[in-house]
């Protein structure tokens, strides 16, 4: 079988030193104590690298440092043109929402009012026990629908899937 090679740890020269207990090898290396191994690592982060790098590819690529400040700032009109697309869309899409929840309330008013007329007309016309019943239902239709527009999600199930998944139980 070979003799396997280990090399030896410490501040001494690396040697190269035979399994079993047998006597050192030969020196594999000898390392001076004034060398020094150094390794340097650079990050950027942005559109333009740094002005060292910009000019190095200014030097192999004449007119690359102007073609990539270009391209960085069309890049960033790009970005902010279409945040403001979005920020547009979104306000479109809060002002379209408030209209249609104003005309729910202006419908479901009126409706509510047709119902307390068509109750008092019931009441009016002998039949008091219907129209009371009418008035009762729709005072009692309004207070549960103001009860639960006033509740997370609107509904009287309690808050939305949403909310119940991102605060779960703790046990």
């Amino acid at each position: 079988m070979p003799d396997e090679v280990q090399k030896s740890q410490g501040n001494q020269p690396e040697q190269a030193e035979r399994k079993g207990g047998e006597s050192p090898a030969e020196p594999v290396g000898e390392v001076s104590r004034n060398q020094i191994l150094a390794q340097a690592m650079q990050f950027f982060s942005g559109p333009l690298p740094p002005p060292v790098i910009l000019e190095q590819y200014e030097r192999l690529v004449p007119g690359a440092a102007k073609d990539m400040h270009e391209l960085a700032l069309a890049k960033a009109r790009h970005h902010m043109e279409m945040d403001r697309t979005a920020m547009g869309a979104q306000t479109q899409d809060l002002q379209a929402e408030r209209a249609q929840f104003k005309r729910g309330q202006d419908r479901a008013f009126m409706l509510a009012l047709v119902l307390i007329g068509c109750g008092t007309a019931c009441i009016l016309t002998g039949h008091d026990t219907a129209g009371a019943g009418i008035i009762v239902g729709t005072l009692v239709a309004l207070v549960l629908a103001f009860i639960w527009g006033r509740r997370p999600g609107g509904s009287p199930e309690g808050p939305p899937e949403d909310s119940a998944q991102s605060n779960p139980p703790q046990s």
